[in-house]
């Protein structure tokens, strides 16, 4: 190393060494004493958030959507104005697959495990999608949001209803 390197490599620790160590050893200036409130302001008031209130007693409550009656027969209902009637309800990988006649199916993609969904709002994080395929209405549609769906492998229940009127299903199943 050159000795005009060594000179630059001291100049630089010595600034860095000063930069890190200003202030150090000097006594802080000490912080001017708080200023009282002046008597003559009033408090102010916090409402009381725990007793009713005329507006909140005469507000709307959001009511929950009605839960559906599952019908005792096997899955069958419309889809796009057509009939559908269940012919096997199978595990595929992590789909829940819903074959009707004339190769039209309802599969239901989950994620994590295979129920029960009860979703009768906007579904959440973690619902399963649903994918409906009818040779006759071209490739297959895909749902993530809008339907509603009652779902329950243990008791073997199904009852969907796809978004924008396209049709609903519902009755009992067992898995194959």
């Amino acid at each position: 190393m050159t000795s005009v390197m060594r000179t630059c490599v001291r100049i630089t620790a010595a600034v860095l060494l000063c930069a890190g160590c200003w202030g150090c050893g000097r006594p802080t200036p000490p912080s001017p004493p708080p200023t009282p409130p002046e008597p003559s302001e009033p408090a102010p008031q916090v409402p009381d958030v725990s007793a009713p209130t005329p507006e909140s007693e005469s507000a709307p409550q959001a009511q929950e959507p009605e839960r559906p009656a599952i019908p005792d027969h096997p899955i069958k209902g419309q889809i796009d104005g057509l009939d559908f009637e269940a012919v096997r309800v199978a595990h595929l990988d992590a789909t829940v697959l819903i074959s009707g006649v004339d190769g039209r199916a309802v599969t239901l993609a989950v994620f994590g495990s295979f129920g029960p969904f009860e979703i009768l709002a906007e579904p959440g994080f973690g619902a399963p999608h649903v994918y409906v395929r009818s040779p006759q209405d071209g490739p297959t549609k895909g749902y993530i949001s809008g339907y509603r769906l009652i779902y329950d492998e243990a008791q073997g229940l199904l009852w969907l209803r796809l978004p924008d009127d396209r049709g609903t299903i519902a009755g009992r199943f067992t898995i194959e």
